[in-house]
């Protein structure tokens, strides 16, 4: 009984019945947004030994926004995971379509070509060389 007085309390005192719901504002834009995935540029140095510390460049990681026609870049700090290998090893930091990271070669990864990789499909390569 007191749910019941509550609701038609409520629902007098918001002025419509409780099943109204507030309509959106007319005009109100509609927004898309689109990511521009982060893509490498460099990889360096592009040959390795374990142990050495590999600095990765590159450029994205925005969102492209569009509003009433008008298009706005959103490029706002974003971290993607960074790959060794399909193995996660860090995040490829990006902010104002610049995007960077680091990382050591791990001991014990075979020599040969090895493909640095990150969300959204960007890959590069480095070759691991022995000692």
């Amino acid at each position: 009984m007191l749910t019941l007085t509550c609701l038609i309390l409520l629902g007098a005192c918001s002025g419509g019945s409780p099943s109204e719901t507030p309509a959106l504002p007319a005009g109100r834009p509609i927004e898309e947004s689109k990511m521009v995935w982060p893509e490498f540029d460099s990889v360096e140095p592009a040959q390795a030994v374990e142990g050495t510390t590999v600095k990765i460049q590159g450029h994205g990681g925005y969102l492209l926004r569009d509003a009433e026609g008008s298009t706005l870049y959103d490029e706002s700090y974003r971290a993607f995971k960074l790959y060794f290998d399909d193995e996660e090893i860090g995040e490829l930091a990006c902010f104002v379509n610049r995007c960077e990271s680091e990382f050591v070669v791990a001991s014990g990864v075979e020599p040969g070509e090895h493909a640095i990789s990150t969300e959204g499909g960007a890959t590069i390569q480095i070759e691991i060389i022995g000692d």
